[in-house]
């Protein structure tokens, strides 16, 4: 059934709800209430890769080999990894700017932050 659910942020949105029972409905419209709408989610995202963009603008890296889609999703993760990273360890991205192989950094996307900074993971 389709309701009209005021997020978080304040905005209404659409969402169709599946459930065996009433109470399944409830739950899920809960749980929605809690969250932003789809447009406010949008946006901090793209404000969040902008603030990621920006703290590593200072380092050349070079470009990713893949395909197409490999490097889009695969420098979405090097550039929100290696921001992470220079809060923390400063010096970590002379080491892991060369690592141009967008399968590694897909691969490595949910790889703790101490096993990034190893000299020992490889390809």
């Amino acid at each position: 059934m389709k309701r009209t659910i005021w997020h978080r942020c304040g905005h209404a949105q659409q969402h169709e709800l599946f459930g065996s029972t009433a109470a399944d409905c409830i739950r899920d419209e809960r749980r929605l209430e809690r969250q932003r709408c789809a447009d406010c989610t949008a946006a901090a995202r793209v404000e969040q890769a902008a603030a990621c963009r920006a703290a590593i603008a200072g380092h050349v890296l070079p470009p990713l080999t893949g395909s197409a889609r490999q490097v889009a999703w695969a420098d979405k993760i090097r550039t929100e990894r290696l921001a992470k990273l220079l809060r923390s360890h400063p010096d970590c991205i002379t080491d892991l700017a060369t690592r141009v192989d967008a399968k590694w950094w897909i691969d490595h996307r949910q790889a703790p932050d101490d096993a990034l900074l190893r000299p020992t993971v490889t390809a």
